[in-house]
């Protein structure tokens, strides 16, 4: 299979403030509904968060409870919740489990997308901080 490669460009402050957003769609597995934001790629994030007013939007059903930590905190348990993963710039649509945290913040940033999606649909990164570009490749 071959690899497909997606490049965004903006403003190199802008990317040193904000760090490498796309756009994506946040949505219930059952029902279908979705709600619009950003994703910050975070490589340091574990897994997969999102904001717990996405999990209330969207009236999700809790499916367990996984371990988590943040930058310097503790160890929590913390509720995870399944839901349909799209970005249509990659044209990626995946179900995937996530973890709801009150730490996801930003302007319109809905999802920290961590490791473990971009471990599991074999995702690669690039960034250009000095000329603002940031890339995801995939198979």
């Amino acid at each position: 299979m071959e690899s497909k490669t997606k490049t965004w460009t903006v403003a190199a402050k802008e990317l040193a403030l904000t760090g490498p957003l796309i756009s994506v769609e946040i949505g219930h597995p059952e029902s279908r509904d979705f709600r619009m934001g950003k994703a910050l790629i975070d490589t340091g994030a574990m897994c997969t968060l999102v904001s717990p007013h996405i999990v209330s939007a969207l009236g999700l059903t809790q499916r367990g409870v996984g371990k988590g930590r943040g930058v310097d905190g503790p160890v929590s348990e913390k509720p995870y919740f399944a839901v349909i993963f799209r970005q249509p710039d990659l044209d990626l649509e995946c179900e995937v489990n996530v973890m709801a945290v009150d730490n996801v913040n930003g302007p319109d940033v809905i999802c920290l997308l961590g490791r473990d999606v971009l471990y599991d649909l074999s995702f690669s990164m690039g960034f250009d901080g000095p000329n603002g570009s940031y890339s995801l490749t995939w198979k």
